[in-house]
């Protein structure tokens, strides 16, 4: 539900407001570590690049992809 509010504050082109929810659910979802930590990234990062802030958004998939090569499993439906 987190996600799908933030993606409709970045659509309304409120991307500050956006920005702003995106990392507080980042912090939280740091202290809930069954949390999706993967969706939330590229979420961000498909609403940066969208708001043309491309080393931003470049920087938040490498982070992604940081997270999923330290724990593969926990992000794969199938092996859960």
């Amino acid at each position: 539900m987190v996600y799908l509010s933030i993606v409709a504050i970045s659509h309304l082109d409120d991307m500050e407001h956006a920005r702003q929810a995106y990392e507080q659910a980042l912090k939280l979802n740091k202290l809930n570590p069954r949390t999706d930590s993967l969706k939330l990234l590229l979420n961000y990062s498909i609403s940066l690049f969208n708001h043309k802030d491309f080393d931003e958004s470049f920087r938040r998939v490498l982070e992604a992809n940081q997270n999923y090569e330290k724990d593969p499993l926990k992000y794969d439906d199938e092996v859960r």
